[in-house]
C-alpha cells in the first residue's frame, strides 16, 4: 500500500501465472478531488529485468472519493524473481512503487 498526497492506494496481486494475464486488485481512497485519472496511462509494471509492460486494461471504473478495480497486464513468458508496479503522477506524487519478490 502506499498513503501520499492525500490518496491512499492499495494494490493485491490475483492472478500471476505464465500464460495467463496479470492481474491486481487496485483500491485507492481520497477525501479530496476525484479519482478521474486513467490507470492504464498511469502505471507500469517492471519485470526483474527492467522490462516496461503497459497493463491493457482496467475493469474499475474512474471518480469518486473510493474506487476500487482489476489492472490487467499481458501474460509473462517467463517467471520473474520480482515485479514492480510504478504508478506515475497521481496526485501530485511522481511516483509511487509496489513491489513484490518470490
Amino acid at each position: 500500500s502506499n498513503d501520499a498526497g492525500g490518496l491512499s492506494i492499495e494494490i493485491k496481486p490475483i492472478v500471476y501465472e505464465l500464460d495467463e494475464p496479470w492481474q491486481f486488485e487496485v483500491s485507492f481512497t481520497t477525501h479530496q478531488g476525484s479519482l478521474d485519472f486513467d490507470l492504464t496511462e498511469q502505471a507500469v509494471l517492471i519485470d526483474d529485468q527492467g522490462n516496461n509492460i503497459k497493463p491493457f486494461a482496467w475493469q474499475g471504473g474512474s471518480g469518486g472519493h473510493h474506487l476500487s478495480g482489476i489492472l490487467i497486464f499481458p501474460p509473462m513468458l517467463r517467471q520473474p524473481s520480482s515485479i514492480t508496479i510504478k504508478i506515475a503522477d497521481v496526485y501530485d506524487v511522481p511516483e509511487r512503487l509496489f513491489i513484490w519478490v518470490w
